[in-house]
């Protein structure tokens, strides 16, 4: 095919110069938890439902596809992982990884695939996690790798792609990324960043609206006790005659009972005048007593 221009409800086998005859396999799911499986290059089987492979766009724009295999699943996509020292491909060209299909997350970048022409009709392959400098190739042996010698010509690099058949499965139809917390991701691929939310110190809002209207409430009701005790007082003052207890004025309850009781009158209560007033009885003593005379008549004596 000249252009890329993939249909989404079709399967395509995948060829490569390097290796005439074969084609792009995957297999089910049988690692970890079933949740990887191997890719390779074998001899070209049209009943072999693992060469055939979906190109489901992810992004229109920047021409990034995911790939999936028939016999891997739809929540299963080619991506790659890292090798452990001794490992088949674990050599410094290779950056000790290999294409593999898993249930990757959408975090692990090395499950979105861009394809770019040679210039001869055939494409190459590179993930967004490894990079352009990384390109999907097929040894001799039929083992798959990423290599860093992207020098032309390549020719276990140099892809085709021929359409087979349509789909027609639901599940194909739409892009399923594997649950984070379950998935078994590459060692090299970087997880989103989380940030915790830091509490913040001191009283809320709504507390200190609170207190403050509590306080407003309880400076009124003091200033109302105030006004009605001094009024009350003031109230007392002008009314001469109350008596009782609760601050009323008693100096001038006791004038107004001096002048009642220098009228003759007695509020009942009192048996003693106040001031430099005294008993009835001793008023009357007081006033002096007729003196007799030698000659037998008598005078009112002065008054000491």
């Amino acid at each position: 095919m000249g252009s890329l221009n993939f249909n989404q409800n079709a399967w395509y086998r995948v060829n490569v110069t390097r290796q005439s005859g074969q084609s792009l396999a995957g297999t089910p799911l049988y690692l970890d938890n079933d949740t990887k499986g191997s890719v390779s290059f074998k001899d070209t089987n049209s009943t072999v439902v693992g060469e055939s492979w979906q190109f489901y766009i992810y992004n229109a724009t920047t021409m990034t596809y995911v790939l999936r295999c028939l016999d891997s699943g739809p929540h299963s996509y080619l991506a790659t992982t890292s090798l452990n020292d001794g490992e088949v491909g674990a050599d410094a060209t290779t950056g000790h990884t290999t294409p593999i299909v898993a249930k990757y997350p959408v975090a692990d970048e090395s499950i979105f695939w861009q394809i770019e022409p040679w210039g001869d009709g055939s494409y190459y392959l590179y993930n967004l996690l490894n990079g352009s400098d990384w390109r999907l190739n097929v040894e001799s042996t039929s083992d798959m790798d990423m290599d860093s010698n992207i020098t032309a010509p390549q020719t276990g690099q140099q892809f085709t792609f021929q359409e087979m058949g349509p789909i027609n499965n639901y599940d194909f139809s739409t892009y399923y990324p594997y649950p984070t917390s379950t998935a078994t991701a590459s060692s090299s691929a970087t997880p989103p960043t989380t940030h915790s939310p830091s509490p913040s110190p001191g009283l809320s809002t709504a507390a200190t609206a609170g207190i403050s209207i509590a306080a407003t409430v309880l400076a009124i009701s003091v200033l109302g006790l105030l006004s009605c005790w001094f009024f009350r007082r003031r109230r007392r003052r002008h009314l001469p005659g109350l008596s009782g207890g609760g601050g009323g004025n008693s100096s001038t309850t006791k004038e107004d009972n001096n002048r009642w009781a220098m009228a003759g009158y007695s509020d009942g209560t009192a048996s003693e005048m106040p001031g430099s007033f005294g008993t009835r009885a001793e008023l009357m003593s007081s006033q002096a007593k007729p003196v007799e005379l030698a000659s037998g008549s008598y005078s009112p004596a002065s008054q000491a």
